[in-house]
């Protein structure tokens, strides 16, 4: 947990770094070609890699802690069990109770020890789906740096205000302040007949979000790693509770 804050502190440092480097990102070329004007909103950059580095490095070691637990009850049970041991994880509910009291699984010594394993899993920490939910993409997300390589992050960018952009032959396209764009280092790009005008000032909030589809989609990855932390600290307290 301790060398996950690091890396924690690595992809806040390396977002503040990256926020503050695209602070100006409305950009007018009303010579990009003859008789069109490019406009660009949005990093021209990409996130650095170091920054998905450090993030799934985080991931990685907060997952291993959970591991670390039950691989140590099964050691407990037989010091010389050399099967892969890791914590107990479903879909739902049932299918992790299934897999619990499967006589033959690798959990069958650790519920003969410890007649409270069972419980510990589905009543306190709940690591399904609809249960708690961070535990359970703790382990999705895992598996995806490590299969995968890199977890996705993007920027995120929302204005104050709306952006309107007028071409000189009357063409307007509006960016509606409500509406956030989200980018990796391609902005967003729009044409119009130059040369083109924008009345207001409007200034943008960036922010680098998780952007896989199905796991803390959207979400502040300082953030979401911060929870990741909490969460991950809590299991350790209940699993001291339980079994210590």
């Amino acid at each position: 947990i301790e060398w996950a804050k690091n890396h924690v502190n690595g992809v806040e440092h390396i977002t503040k770094g990256t926020v503050a480097e695209s602070a100006d990102i409305i950009t007018i070329d009303n010579n990009f070609q003859p008789g069109t004007a490019r406009v660009t909103i949005g990093p021209a950059k990409f996130l650095p890699s170091s920054l998905l580095l450090h993030l799934g490095d985080a991931v990685h070691n907060l997952n291993s802690v959970m591991d670390f637990l039950w691989s140590g009850l099964a050691r407990s049970c037989n010091a010389a069990v050399t099967s892969k041991i890791t914590f107990p994880r479903d879909e739902t509910r049932q299918n992790l109770q299934a897999r619990l009291s499967d006589a033959k699984g690798n959990n069958a010594a650790i519920n003969v020890a410890f007649p409270q394993a069972q419980s510990f899993i589905l009543d306190v920490i709940q690591p399904y789906k609809e249960g708690n939910r961070a535990i359970w993409s703790l382990n999705k997300i895992d598996n995806i740096n490590k299969h995968r390589m890199l977890i996705l992050a993007t920027h995120l960018i929302s204005f104050d205000q709306d952006i309107v952009l007028v071409g000189s032959d009357g063409g307007t396209i509006v960016q509606p302040s409500g509406v956030a764009i989200q980018t990796q280092g391609f902005p967003l790009t729009i044409g119009l007949t130059p040369p083109v005008r924008i009345d207001n000032n409007p200034k943008a909030t960036i922010a680098v979000v998780f952007g896989e589809p199905n796991h803390f989609t959207g979400e502040p990855v300082v953030e979401a790693l911060v929870r990741l932390v909490e969460a991950t600290m809590e299991v350790v307290n209940q699993f001291e509770k339980a079994f210590l």
